[in-house]
């Protein structure tokens, strides 16, 4: 959250004062969350990074998507699903290998991929391709047409809160102190 004002304000735009204490705020937030008074680890450093780069992505959504046209707004959610799906194949790759008992990756015609197909998980799948990711997509650049990316970053921001909210709502899920 913090990211998309720093960079925003690195490129010349003039950043609220409401937006730096809802940021600083939700690295406090953080802060406690993350903090256990262990020194810091590999994980922390790789929160880090995603933090960093989920910003960079927000901060340049806003950008492209004034630069695109109403209409050709699938095409940059097409380009960004498939970046998406080919790095998360190739982390796929690299963090479970070729030799895994799950992954059977011998090829020897049109019926091993067929099985293969036959095998995944679609309605996840294809629910965690359309909505939680292309459809979250599309609204995101259909939003950062009308709203900074800061303003927007504040949004995402809370998204702790609406999950524990709605989890407490559709789940029945209680809040304790641990």
């Amino acid at each position: 959250v913090i990211v998309v004002p720093m960079l925003a304000g690195l490129y010349g735009a003039k950043i609220k004062k409401s937006t730096w204490v809802a940021a600083l705020l939700a690295l406090l937030g953080v802060g406690l969350l993350e903090t256990g008074g262990e020194p810091p680890a590999v994980g922390d450093l790789w929160m880090l990074l995603s933090a960093v780069l989920f910003g960079v992505h927000i901060f340049r959504s806003e950008a492209y998507a004034h630069l695109v046209e109403e209409d050709t707004t699938l095409n940059l959610i097409a380009l960004q699903v498939s970046v998406i799906a080919a790095i998360s194949t190739a982390a796929a790759v690299v963090s479970h290998g070729t030799n895994s008992a799950d992954i059977d990756l011998s090829f020897h015609g049109v019926a091993d991929v067929w099985r293969m197909v036959q095998g995944l998980p679609w309605p996840q799948l294809l629910y965690t391709g359309l909505f939680t990711s292309a459809g979250c997509l599309w609204l995101e650049v259909k939003a950062l047409r009308d709203v900074s990316a800061a303003d927007a970053a504040m949004v995402y921001s809370m998204e702790p809160l609406w999950g524990a909210f709605f989890a407490w709502l559709l789940l029945g899920e209680h809040l304790t102190v641990q």
